[in-house]
């Protein structure tokens, strides 16, 4: 490790009174050096008791006078920061002790970024073992941002479904985006790079990404699986079906900017015309091919439930498929927004 980088660690929240205490807790007490790094906490406007719990750590507090959204706090972090590498993390979340010390350690040369991996808090709802399995919150392959052509990316999404980036032996691996709940950045090409940005209601982290990989091509982006941090996520299913939704939209926009072909998840729409084919002639059949299909297009579901036999996995294949829906319909929403501002 390279215990010369000092570290500006920026946690931006919102009314978060309810769960930045243990984020601060896990903040003050990290195995690295405490003269070589600092904790900004940005309130973006809260009116809860968030700056009297917060007023009670040693760190710094900068407060907005109304809620300007989360880029604005990122930047406002960025803007008094004095490290060297910038690292962020949520209200919501709890960094293991080695978390800062694993994050700093992989910066070598030609390294720009480093994030790390991100765990649920628990696994006691079915939203959480979901999370848990399909490493919600971490990045994608780095093979699947290389390829345009879609038999190859199609590929890559099953590779990764059977195998995910979580698993991978070697560590860190490259990636083309990471998320700000547990990321990091050398400061200046943050600045560079023209900081966040402050229009984007969501997607603000793969937007800098995409920055970051164009102003920077021969320069890396890291994902180690050692940087880690517990999510306290919000535990309703319908909840992140909404929000796959809105920041859908976003993504697209992003995409597009940067001449990017977006996500695009072709089982449901296998999914949808064979039932419809087969509801057409007869209802019925229609309604046992929606409730038997998903099984069978997301097959490595029926594999872990006959390999561990726990019945949560049979529920897994119509959350991913309701989920995967739910990014193509929030694209196709952006599409139509586009064409109808043309």
């Amino acid at each position: 490790m390279n215990k010369r980088l000092f570290v500006s660690v920026i946690v931006c929240t919102y009314n978060g009174e309810n769960r930045i205490k243990d984020c601060l807790d896990a903040l003050i007490t990290q195995d690295y050096p405490q003269d070589r790094y600092e904790t900004i906490v940005v309130d973006d406007g809260s009116t809860d008791r968030t700056d009297e719990i917060v007023s009670k750590y040693p760190v710094e507090i900068i407060k907005h006078r109304k809620n300007l959204g989360i880029s604005s706090a990122r930047n406002t972090g960025l803007r008094n920061a004095n490290g060297t590498i910038v690292a962020y993390t949520d209200d919501d979340c709890i960094p293991k002790k080695s978390w800062l010390k694993n994050l700093v350690k992989s910066y070598t040369n030609g390294v720009i970024a480093v994030g790390g991996l991100s765990i649920p808090f628990s696994c006691s709802t079915i939203m959480e073992k979901y999370m848990a399995e399909t490493g919600y919150g971490n990045p994608a392959p780095l093979e699947f941002r290389k390829s345009k052509n879609p038999f190859y990316r199609f590929y890559i999404y099953l590779k990764d479904m059977f195998w995910p980036i979580t698993t991978n032996q070697n560590d860190p691996v490259q990636v083309t985006d990471i998320y700000t709940g547990n990321a990091s950045f050398r400061k200046r090409v943050l600045k560079e790079a023209g900081e966040w940005e402050e229009d984007l209601n969501s997607s603000e982290d793969l937007e800098m990404c995409e920055k970051l990989n164009k102003k920077f091509k021969n320069k890396k982006i890291l994902f180690t699986k050692k940087a880690v941090v517990i999510h306290k996520h919000q535990t309703s299913f319908f909840y992140f079906l909404k929000q796959t939704f809105k920041r859908s939209e976003d993504i697209l926009n992003c995409y597009l900017k940067y001449n990017k072909i977006p996500p695009v998840f072709p089982l449901p729409l296998f999914i949808l015309l064979l039932i419809f084919i087969i509801g057409y002639f007869n209802i019925l059949l229609g309604f046992l091919t929606l409730i038997i299909s998903p099984h069978f297009f997301y097959l490595w579901w029926s594999i872990k439930f006959f390999r561990k036999l726990k019945l949560y996995y049979l529920l897994f294949p119509y959350m991913q498929f309701s989920l995967e829906l739910a990014t193509i319909l929030g694209i196709l929403k952006g599409f139509i927004r586009l064409k109808l501002e043309k």
